[in-house]
């Protein structure tokens, strides 16, 4: 097995953002995809003829961590056209592999992990030097959906961000709401 050694998650970068939902609003389109002129026909025959996007912006407060807490934060779900792609990928697509073609793999504390050819995420968390951070996720159309539809019934009231910082960007890895269940005592 080709593999390195991390010592611990903050060596990598990992961050957590635990975000208070304030207000959302919904666009959605939905529509007959443009059309090609006669010679681009042949290019279009495979592709589906309707084309559908949802942007979820969502109102939020940073509430962890501390030292960033009550910072206004924008959150932005956009669909994207990837459900079929999404739902394919595999770990052992994106693997790194060595000069001989075999995989490589970090230790991480007691186990071994697949190594990543380049960071991956879902999105881009960026905080602004006057003090406000935006969240932008990119997801398909029906992740999108459960999202507004759990807004709609009052289920998604705390967001958390999982984010690894490379140094230059800060890449989500993760998003999950929680239900209010979950704070009353």
């Amino acid at each position: 097995m080709t593999g390195r050694r991390i010592e611990s998650e903050t060596e990598v970068g990992f961050e957590e953002y635990e975000l208070e939902v304030g207000t959302y609003d919904v666009r959605m389109s939905t529509g007959i995809i443009a059309t090609a002129g006669p010679s681009d026909l042949g290019s279009f025959l495979d592709q589906p003829l309707y084309s559908s996007h949802m942007q979820l912006n969502i109102a939020a407060k940073i509430v962890f961590p501390f030292q960033q807490s009550d910072m206004e934060c924008g959150v932005y779900f956009h669909s994207v056209g990837v459900d079929d792609e999404w739902s394919r990928l595999r770990v052992s697509d994106v693997q790194r592999r060595g000069e001989n073609g075999k995989p490589n793999y970090i230790e991480r504390g007691a186990e071994w992990v697949p190594e990543l050819d380049s960071p991956r995420s879902i999105g881009y968390f960026d905080i602004e030097p006057e003090g406000g951070a935006f969240v932008n996720v990119y997801l398909p159309f029906y992740l999108v959906q459960e999202f507004r539809t759990a807004l709609s019934f009052g289920h998604a009231k705390r967001i958390f961000v999982g984010v690894q910082n490379t140094g230059l960007d800060r890449l989500i890895q993760h998003i999950i709401y929680s239900t209010p269940g979950l704070y009353e005592v």
